[in-house]
């Protein structure tokens, strides 16, 4: 590849990822730790594992992480009972 092609390719990348990284960026705490969360789940983590990662921050007084976890457990939750 010539270095004009290698240039073109970094910033069309760039392009496409500055607005992921923005939003991360203005994302609140409870939102990221919501996505980590779902995140987590899909993965195969189990509800008793984010209750421990809850418990956690919540010792840490962290409490925009709770929401986060609390509201990923709560809908996890609500898709078992709709099952």
């Amino acid at each position: 590849m010539d270095n004009e092609r290698v240039i073109f390719d970094f910033l069309t990348d760039l392009f496409f990822l500055v607005p992921y990284l923005l939003n991360y960026l203005i994302m609140s705490t409870t939102e990221k730790f919501y996505n980590h969360a779902v995140h987590k789940l899909e993965k195969g983590a189990t509800l008793n594992e984010l209750y421990e990662l809850l418990y956690k921050y919540e010792r840490l007084e962290d409490y925009d992480a709770c929401a986060g976890i609390h509201k990923a457990i709560k809908d996890k939750s609500g898709q078992k009972n709709r099952n």
